[in-house]
Formats: structure tokens, C-alpha cells, sequence
């Protein structure tokens, strides 16, 4: 909490690598979980010595927050002008730049609207043809038809893409932030898919296991106060 409000600025400004963090309110995560399992704590505490206190008190505090935040229910104002919001150029251009910290730092990033690719896939040298392509949250497939040469997939350079060429895994070249490789002449399919990284797997699988533990020892522990 005190590494959310002003008091905590020298911190900020006499530790550089606290800017790792970049914006304080990233705190806010680690003090919602905290005060909730400290809430949850008191009224368990609570519950063992004035049972109907502590209903009440749940009951009371439910509708105390209903009340006071009620109105976060339903956006407080909102842009009438829905226009920006489907207009391709404007997202490409005008949004996109908004968060652009975030793109990775041998990324070059277009100097104009004009210098924005339009295209999923274009040729560096050749010509290349869109025969037909979907698209799906984690995966993004075009066929077409290359006369064969150098291409560029538009597509920000992250370990957790794999890339495949008629259903073959390559290892693509990476110039500027995206991907570059060489397509032979006749019709391909360009496959790109999102998939898990080893640290991310190994997260998961280290999450799993730890709510598994802590609902095996909750389990436990009323098992033997119930015996």
C-alpha cells in the first residue's frame, strides 16, 4: 500500500530498478489478495466466537459495497463517436501507437500511417499471391501462391510463435522484430500458432500443483479437526 501512494516517490526515485514495475498501481494485485485473506481470516476468527456477528457482518458488508460501488456497474461516461472504435486506420495508427512500450526493442516501428503493413505476408522479392486465409485467437494460417523469393510475416518477434511452412516447422530468419524467410515458387500455407513456452508450461504446471497442495491440506486439516 505504501508503494502506491506519493510517500513512497523516493523510494521510487532512488531505486532504478523499480522501474521494472513501471506503474505503482501493479502493488494494487499483491494488497487485493492480502487484505482479502486477512478479511477472510477475521471473520473465520470471528466466526468460532460470535457466530451471528459475523453472518451479519458479512451480510452488512456485502450490501455496503453493492451500494457504494453499484454505480461502477455501468460505465460513468463512454465516446459516442463509435466510428474510431471499427475504423481500420484509425486502430492501426492512432490505438496502436498508444502502447507501443511494449513492443520489443529491435522492432521498427512505422514513422507514418502509409509505413503501416496492411498485409498478414508480403514480398521482399517476387511476388506473392493471397489465395485464402483464417484466423483464430492463437493461430493465424494463409495460403498463396509465391512466384518465390524473400517474404516478411508482419509479425512481432516472441518466442512462443512457431512458425510452419506446408505443415513443416521452420526457423526463421528475424530482421527488424519480425520474420523473414524464403518461400520456393507454387502454392504454400504459412502457419503461425501461439503455443506455450517452456518457462510458461513450467509455470502452469508449478500452479497447478500448488492449488492441488492447498486444496489437499484444507481437506486434510478439517478432516482431522472433524475426527
Amino acid at each position: 500500500l505504501f508503494m502506491m501512494v506519493n510517500s513512497s516517490s523516493l523510494l521510487w526515485q532512488s531505486i532504478p530498478q523499480l522501474t521494472f514495475i513501471q506503474f505503482p498501481w501493479r502493488f494494487l494485485s499483491i494488497a487485493a489478495l492480502c487484505s482479502s485473506l486477512i478479511a477472510g481470516g477475521v471473520l473465520a476468527a470471528l466466526g468460532r466466537i460470535r457466530p451471528f456477528i459475523t453472518l451479519f457482518l458479512m451480510v452488512f458488508l456485502s450490501i455496503l459495497s453493492i451500494f457504494y460501488y453499484g454505480k461502477y456497474f455501468t460505465p460513468q461516461s463512454f465516446d459516442e463517436n463509435l466510428a474510431k472504435y471499427t475504423d481500420l486506420s484509425h486502430i492501426t495508427w492512432n490505438v496502436s501507437k498508444v502502447s507501443d512500450e511494449y513492443l520489443p526493442k529491435n522492432l521498427k516501428k512505422p514513422k507514418s500511417l502509409a509505413a503501416v503493413p496492411h498485409s498478414f505476408i508480403e514480398s521482399l522479392t517476387g511476388e506473392v499471391k493471397i489465395l485464402e486465409d483464417s484466423e483464430k485467437t492463437q493461430t493465424k494460417k494463409v495460403s498463396l501462391s509465391s512466384s518465390g523469393g524473400l517474404v516478411r510475416l508482419n509479425l512481432a518477434y516472441f518466442p512462443a510463435w512457431q512458425l510452419k511452412v506446408d505443415n513443416k516447422r521452420i526457423s526463421p530468419r528475424v530482421v527488424d522484430g519480425v520474420y523473414e524467410f524464403n518461400l520456393t515458387q507454387g502454392k504454400h500455407s504459412v502457419e503461425a500458432s501461439f503455443v506455450q513456452t517452456p518457462v510458461e508450461l513450467l509455470a502452469n504446471i508449478l500452479t497447478v500443483v500448488g492449488l492441488s497442495l492447498l486444496i489437499l491440506g484444507i481437506i486434510k486439516t478439517r478432516t482431522s479437526k472433524s475426527l
